[in-house]
């Protein structure tokens, strides 16, 4: 604890302190400097002896520390360049300016282990933990050797090999799966993503995606009252596991520990383990107990109500179904776990540091509430809010239920207004058919407006009209449902843009000083017109749905405004005035009005594409190379086709570009390695470049080859 300022004045003598007063108090002064210093000196004398320790040292004091031990430094994501942009665009948040996302893997915790799993080094635990601590992926090892058909000793029976039994079929669903318990023969050759069985092979299986806690939210009924989605948006995504990163601490790693999607046949022998903790069902306010659950196939949905009492589910389609004897229903809740790659778009994750850290006036949103702090919903928390006088608030929602926006909001002239869900909470706004009408109050002649928007955590089903004239428009961690809604099937119903500028029309041209600035976001199409001021996309997804995912709008797509987009996934064509960009994936050709300003930076570009310089991108590279490579005198029709082929070796892959999968907009594992590691800092371009895969997969292989038994290779095989 630092002392106070006047500790050194008062160790004075009394008759010393006395006349100071009479001359200004010169000698406080004084003393006040020098407890100052002192104070300091002493903070770094404390520091010192705390950098002796792994636990307090500071992050520069962690390689000399591994050193000591013989540690040989992992990647950390303390040393990732900071997230600049998003630190200057907000400044009012509670984190600004570090903004950078967490990434699991630590050095520290590297550095602290060394000894401890040095101890138990070459076992199939620590190899478990090892990996879980260097890249915070939940991870099994399996020995492969003990899965291999040979014929066993009596001396010492392993109770594995023989016959596959047809009759089992958790043995089918798991197979070559890492619970596999099948015995195999000896693999002859190596293939990617596949088990290896051979005596000598220790397989590393790694989880990709993460399961979320979905914690009290209303299922969404699908046409009629007994059929719902454990998604309210409807979307057809299977359920997923809690999961136990400390499992590899206390022993083998099992599948109920793994955050991977629950089989059907899973759920049906472990529904006492996974209900209650994996998912629940609150039919009018009673849980429904594991007892009255039972596992059905939903997919397609059935057109007759079960008779009996019980509710089925199909974890595979995340849907349920509910038997008469529950009579008229009125209200049903659900818990359940969802899969996704990060922390992007909404959800059950921390986002503190995204918080807005201001005191305005705050209206609390708590469904169902009746006390005078909270408001029931939305709408009513926005008529108190008009009544108040508009003033600068924060509509803040405390749970993750559903509400309905009214038709339009009105901003004062240069009023500013957050609608903002709590730590760890997204809840879903539903908009009218046409659109959430935003619009702001006229100033005084010549007067520029400075109306503010911001939506924070939530996801919007439905779309955003911005009519009037507004100064910033901001998505930060929020979801606008890409084609607006989902079908009770989990279709999309249309392909119409997220959000809607309108730009002049007659007269002077409104919103041209707009700034819209997304961070973290799912959305669809985005449509500006020419006259704003810009658009700021950092870390999201827009989803053209097959049409334009960047363009224009009172003059044809290609009248857009400017774009400023940094470690986006585009899926779409993309149309600017202007455009920077780094590290962001074009799934289609790209089309800039001024290419004389600006410039692309570690991008894919499609070919076809109209833009600014280009640094450092694909397929340009891949095209360089090969022409490079080729033999000088090829003819020109040869040389085409050799670009072509170049340009296609390199087009990114995705796991899904479903909206609603969890490996939505995941690059897939067989996709070309100049995307996956082709951002500035050796991540992969796009969206999920925060999650520094290929960085935390090095740090796998590093610590595998010093932790491995000796004799023994490994092959890192990622599950989702």
């Amino acid at each position: 604890m630092r002392p106070a300022a006047d500790w050194l004045y008062q160790l004075l003598p009394i008759v010393l302190r006395e006349r100071d007063p009479d001359n200004g108090y010169p000698l406080r002064a004084l003393l006040r400097i020098i407890a100052d210093q002192a104070a300091q000196l002493e903070g770094d004398m404390w520091q010192l002896y705390d950098d002796h320790f792994i636990e307090t040292c500071q992050p520069w004091v962690i390689p000399y520390l591994g050193d000591l031990v013989g540690n040989e430094l992992i990647w950390d994501s303390l040393r990732a360049p900071a997230a600049e942009t998003a630190g200057q665009l907000f400044p009012d948040l509670a984190g600004s300016p570090t903004l950078q996302p967490p990434v699991a893997a630590r050095s520290r915790a590297d550095v602290a282990n060394t000894l401890r799993y040095r101890r138990r080094k070459g076992t199939s635990s620590v190899l478990e933990a090892l990996a879980r601590d260097v890249t915070g992926w939940f991870v099994r090892a399996v020995e492969s050797r003990l899965l291999l058909a040979r014929t066993e000793h009596l001396a010492h029976p392993l109770g594995s090999g023989g016959w596959v039994d047809l009759h089992a079929p958790d043995l089918a669903e798991v197979l070559e799966s890492p619970f596999d318990a099948v015995a195999h023969s000896a693999s002859i050759s190596a293939m990617p993503e596949l088990p290896r069985f051979g005596p000598r092979c220790m397989d590393i299986y790694v989880w990709r995606l993460q399961s979320y806690p979905v914690t009290n939210v209303p299922a969404r009924a699908a046409g009629t009252h007994w059929r719902h989605t454990f998604s309210p948006l409807r979307s057809r995504a299977p359920l997923f596991r809690t999961a136990h990163p400390g499992a590899a601490d206390t022993g083998p790693v099992e599948e109920l520990d793994a955050p991977g999607p629950i089989r059907p046949t899973e759920l049906a022998r472990h529904l006492p383990d996974l209900y209650g903790t994996s998912l629940s069902v609150v039919v009018d306010g009673s849980q429904v107990p594991a007892e009255d659950v039972e596992v059905a196939t939903l997919e397609p949905w059935p057109d007759q109500r079960p008779e009996s009492r019980r509710i089925g589910v199909d974890p595979r389609a995340g849907r349920l179904v509910i038997g008469e004897g529950f009579g008229s229903i009125t209200t049903v809740d659900v818990s359940c776990h969802t899969g996704f790659s990060g922390d992007l778009g909404g959800g059950p994750y921390g986002r503190q540091h995204w918080l807005i850290a201001s005191s305005v006036r705050r209206f609390n949103v708590r469904a169902g509430s009746n006390t005078p702090d909270a408001f029931p919903d939305v709408i009513q928390a926005l008529a108190a809010w008009s009544a108040a006088g508009r003033p600068d608030a924060i509509i803040a929602i405390l749970d993750s239920r559903t509400y309905n926006l009214p038709e339009r909001l009105r901003l004062r002239h240069s009023g500013v207004l957050a609608i903002e869900a709590a730590d760890g909470q997204r809840p879903l706004l539903l908009t009218a058919r046409n659109g959430y009408e935003i619009d702001a109050d006229a100033g005084r002649q010549g007067d520029e407006t400075q109306a503010t928007l911001t939506l924070s955590g939530v996801a919007v089903e439905g779309h955003l009209v911005v009519a009037g004239a507004l100064r910033r428009l901001r998505l930060l961690h929020c979801t606008l449902v890409p084609g607006r809604r989902l079908s009770a099937d989990g279709e999309l119903l249309g392909e119409g843009p997220s959000l809607v500028v309108r730009g002049g029309e007659t007269g002077p041209a409104r919103n041209r000083r707009l700034r819209v600035e997304v961070a973290f976001s799912i959305t669809g199409s985005l449509r500006l017109p020419e006259d704003a001021e810009g658009l700021w996309l950092l870390d999201s997804i827009v989803d053209g749905l097959g049409g334009p995912a960047l363009a224009g709008l009172d003059r044809g797509d290609r009248d857009a405004a400017p774009a400023w987009i940094e470690r986006s996934t585009i899926l779409g064509a993309s149309y600017a005035k202007e455009m920077n960009a780094s590290e962001v994936i074009f799934t289609q050709p790209v089309f800039v009005d001024r290419t004389q300003q600006g410039c692309l930076r570690y991008c894919h570009v499609p070919s076809g594409s109209r833009t600014p310089r280009r640094f450092s991108c694909q397929p340009d590279l891949a095209i360089q190379s090969a022409v490079d490579e080729a033999v000088p005198t090829l003819p020109p029709a040869r040389r085409g086709r050799l670009t072509a082929l170049a340009a296609e070796a390199v087009t990114p892959r995705f796991t899904s570009v479903q909206y609603g999968d969890p490996a939505y907009c995941q690059l897939a594992l067989d996709g070309p390695c100049e995307i996956s590691t082709g951002a500035e800092d050796g991540s992969e371009m796009g969206a999920f470049s925060f999650l520094k895969q290929p960085q935390r997969e090095s740090n796998l292989k590093l610590r595998l080859s010093e932790y491995l038994p000796i004799g023994f290779d490994s092959a890192v095989i990622h599950v989702t």
